[in-house]
């Protein structure tokens, strides 16, 4: 029969079935990969989400001694955790359904269609979650890397490789930069809060155990107000500088221990509030750069997976799907000898 499918071609088909069936299966791994990390991550948001709004609207001694503000940033960023693991389970559960779709006029399982037309506005969801995802991994990388360069834990190649390059000397002119931008913002925030008769500045100061930010002569009407700041008869506490050489030695030896909510202090002297943030990121800059490093490589895999989802081409029972010029729905559907059950070819 001339229309008889020749073995040569019957051979190549059966190995175009074979990879298509394979690729549908990394899919769906794929596909199963996305719902567990999302899954998990939206009950971890939404849990934190609930301990922020307590934290916001409860009025006992513990959430009393936590700042506005801090409980504002937990919330936030629940937030924005709990919407993108959402968006990653919703976006993957539409577009498996887009891509096992086995209706002839739909052309989403190929990943040829327009965006966000009528069949494709699943793709659409899965799409912006892979800009998440790696937008977020290559963030992950970078921060993971300069943690634990500033924490000294990288190897002393590439550290010195580093230091001797003028990225070392433009980072660094960042930080400062940032730090003299927070220096300012923390005290007109302080300014403003304590003047206007809120409370945040005074329980930030009680929950780390310091007093002040930085300025160990700063007003204290209005910088100097925790419980810290004043002795047992009433008077101002003496303030030792928490960033001189001394005490930071000091605070790294162990001879110095840090404890929260209660007046951490130097010889009689109570530390300001800024060397203590400052000690307490730099001795667990390790600890967040691995954990940087972790969520980047999350991040990146689910990257990987979501493009596997978005562009398997399973559906369609093995049509062709070919959108028409100008249009995002598919157009015409070409069947191959596999969909068409009877051994012939078109």
């Amino acid at each position: 029969d001339f229309f008889a499918p020749k073995p040569k071609i019957r051979s190549e088909l059966g190995a175009f079935q074979r990879r298509k069936d394979n690729m549908c299966k990394k899919g769906q791994i794929a596909a199963c990969i996305l719902y567990v990390t999302n899954g998990i991550t939206l009950a971890l948001s939404l849990a934190g989400l609930g301990i922020g709004i307590w934290l916001l609207v409860s009025n006992t001694a513990v959430t009393n001694s936590v700042p506005d503000y801090l409980a504002v940033a937990l919330t936030v960023a629940m937030v924005v955790f709990a919407f993108v693991a959402g968006l990653g389970v919703f976006a993957t559960v539409a577009q498996m359904k887009e891509n096992n779709d086995t209706d002839p006029e739909t052309g989403g399982a190929l990943g040829k269609e327009g965006c966000c037309t009528k069949d494709c506005c699943n793709s659409c969801g899965i799409s912006l979650y892979s800009f998440f995802s790696i937008f977020g991994s290559v963030g992950g990388l970078i921060f993971g890397v300069i943690a634990i360069y500033y924490a000294g834990a990288l190897p002393t190649e590439i550290s010195n490789a580093y230091t001797n390059s003028s990225v070392a000397t433009t980072v660094d002119g960042w930080f400062t930069s940032l730090d003299s931008y927070i220096d300012d913002k923390v005290y007109s925030l302080i300014e403003r809060t304590t003047t206007s008769g809120g409370t945040d500045w005074i329980d930030t100061q009680d929950l780390l155990g310091c007093c002040g930010w930085n300025d160990t002569a700063a007003d204290p009407d209005i910088y100097l107000t925790g419980g810290c700041c004043t002795v047992a008869n009433g008077t101002n506490a003496t303030l030792i500088d928490s960033l001189s050489g001394d005490t930071f030695t000091s605070l790294f030896n162990g001879e110095l221990a840090i404890t929260f909510s209660e007046c951490n202090t130097v010889q009689g002297s109570v530390l300001t509030c800024k060397g203590l943030v400052l000690y307490s990121t730099q001795s667990n800059l390790v600890t967040v750069g691995v954990v940087l490093l972790v969520i980047w490589f999350v991040l990146l895999v689910c990257f990987i997976c979501a493009l596997k989802v978005r562009f398997c081409s399973g559906g369609q029972n093995g049509a062709n799907v070919a959108p028409e010029k100008g249009k995002g729905k598919a157009a015409s559907v070409q069947p191959t000898s596999e969909s068409r059950g009877n051994g012939q070819m078109v």
